[in-house]
């Protein structure tokens, strides 16, 4: 199961370290669009992008929405916003 669970370990450790340089949102676009295309079942190779991206869309624009909009809060921003 450690092994199963090591490339999510190194994703977040590396997300750690790069939010303050490319911004949180980006970051959490690229994090949840590498664990889910990574973690999901196997299938066509278009299926899975489509599933991921649509995923990590919706959750970052959540985010934005939570964050920036609804509590107005400062949240990290790098270079791609």
């Amino acid at each position: 199961p450690f092994l199963r669970q090591l490339p999510v370990i190194v994703l977040m450790v590396v997300g750690v370290l790069v939010i303050e340089s490319l911004g949180m949102y980006a970051t959490a676009f690229m994090m949840l669009f590498l664990v889910s295309y990574w973690y999901s079942p196997p299938g066509p190779w278009g299926r899975r992008l489509a599933f991921s991206v649509g995923l990590a869309l919706g959750f970052s624009a959540l985010m934005y929405g939570l964050f920036s909009v609804l509590l107005k809060v400062q949240v990290p921003r790098g270079w791609l916003m």
